[in-house]
């Protein structure tokens, strides 16, 4: 699976780099914010929070076509609903390692237009 779906992105964006500009910063301040609530909710092993915060992370990188980050975040928001343990301090670090990853993607993305 590609990390970045240009296709999608493309043809949401229709050249519009304004447009792709505001989308990518959202999405940017949306993912660090709910991030910080996942990360918050893996150390104390909240699974409302987690489902939550999950929940929006997949949204948000479906919303910027970040297939690999919107594929973890899913994997998460369903552990987190099963009742299980949330994930742990290392898949954690992984996710956000995808997430700044993903940021750069959008950005080499977005100076290609």
């Amino acid at each position: 699976m590609h990390e970045l779906d240009g296709d999608f992105l493309d043809e949401l964006l229709e050249g519009d780099e304004e447009f792709a500009k505001e989308l990518f910063e959202a999405f940017e301040d949306s993912v660090r914010r709910f991030s910080e609530q996942a990360r918050r909710a893996v150390v104390v092993q909240d699974l409302d929070s987690a489902k939550h915060a999950f929940h929006t992370l997949k949204g948000s990188a479906g919303s910027v076509g970040l297939l690999k980050v919107r594929e973890m975040a899913k994997a998460f928001e369903i552990q987190a609903k099963s009742g299980g343990p949330v994930i742990g301090m290392e898949k954690m670090d992984e996710f956000e390692s995808l997430v700044r990853s993903g940021l750069e993607k959008l950005s080499d993305y977005r100076q290609s237009m």
